[in-house]
């Protein structure tokens, strides 16, 4: 009971603010319904900070062009990259025409020939991206649902930068020889995005930068799947179990060959493949349709 009124008073001194702090107030604390907080949400491009901002975007879709040769990336604070990332913090709809026309504007000033971003007049003399920039870009690009092919290229120029340690480090051409951890949750964020909404498996290529081992993750998976490579019935009981059940390789290869090979063991267990492969397909799913639903954002 102590903590519960000012808990409320919380709730109540934020939904006092800006839409863009309201209806992820609506959204996380308030357990408000779904048509509420989308019609809060709408209110960003209207009301309140995120109006402000796109009513200073200018005619050609920028925002500061005035102050520096096209206004894209500097001056840093108040150009249009930075002026995107908090137009989708603020939870701007994505299919907004305003931050359409910005997104245009930012992959056509900065994609280079490797498939990089990156702006100005060394980048254009180079031709080549930057890793953090990339990987902000790619993230506005995805995130205001921008539909154009060359994303895919991005988002492969950040796939390639991935160092040995499994993540990102924009310093990485100048030397650097480990990740760090701002470029990574950068690059993280921008492939996350665009997994989102281009559909394309690429957010899980980093789960090795969060093991602390060096070796990182996919030395101990194939390891692991050694197992599965010899007969079932050479492993004690708990072994057995394990791949059975917890890890079901022996649903994968051992229970299918025996039954082609036409033995009379593990009959019952081969008729149970099918079944099995539904239940780890559904909890695969579930885990990953959890793990989306709560994700919000690491910020930039």
């Amino acid at each position: 009971m102590s903590n519960a009124r000012p808990t409320e008073d919380a709730i109540r001194w934020l939904l006092e603010g800006d839409p863009a702090i309201r209806w992820q107030t609506l959204r996380d604390l308030a357990g408000a319904s779904d048509r509420i907080v989308e019609r809060e949400r709408r209110r960003v491009a209207r009301d309140g900070w995120g109006a402000r901002l796109l009513a200073r975007q200018d005619r050609k879709g920028t925002w500061a062009a005035g102050r520096s040769s096209d206004g894209l990336y500097s001056p840093k604070w108040i150009s249009t990259t930075y002026t995107m990332l908090l137009l989708r913090d603020f939870g701007l709809p994505p299919g907004d025409r305003r931050a359409r026309k910005a997104c245009r504007r930012l992959l056509d000033g900065g994609r280079r020939s490797d498939g990089g971003v990156r702006y100005g007049t060394w980048a254009r003399w180079t031709g080549r991206g930057e890793t953090c920039v990339t990987g902000m870009i790619l993230s506005i690009l995805s995130y205001f649902e921008y539909d154009d092919e060359r994303l895919d290229t991005v988002a492969g120029h950040l796939l390639e930068r991935q160092m040995p340690d499994g993540g990102w480090n924009c310093r990485r051409p100048a030397g650097a020889t480990h990740a760090s951890l701002h470029t990574t949750i950068l690059a993280l964020e921008g492939l996350r995005h665009y997994e989102m909404h281009r559909g394309r498996k690429a957010g899980r290529v980093a789960t090795s930068f969060w093991i602390e081992d060096r070796i990182g993750i996919s030395p101990p998976v194939f390891n692991l799947m050694q197992f599965g490579r010899y007969p079932l019935t050479i492993y004690d009981a708990w072994v057995r179990v394990a791949l059975s059940f917890v890890i079901p390789f022996a649903f994968a290869s051992f229970y299918p060959t025996i039954r082609f090979l036409h033995r009379e063991q593990f009959v019952a267990e081969f008729w149970l493949v099918p079944l099995v492969a539904a239940i780890s397909l559904g909890l695969a799913l579930s885990l990953w349709t959890s793990g989306v639903a709560r994700y919000h954002s690491t910020g930039s």
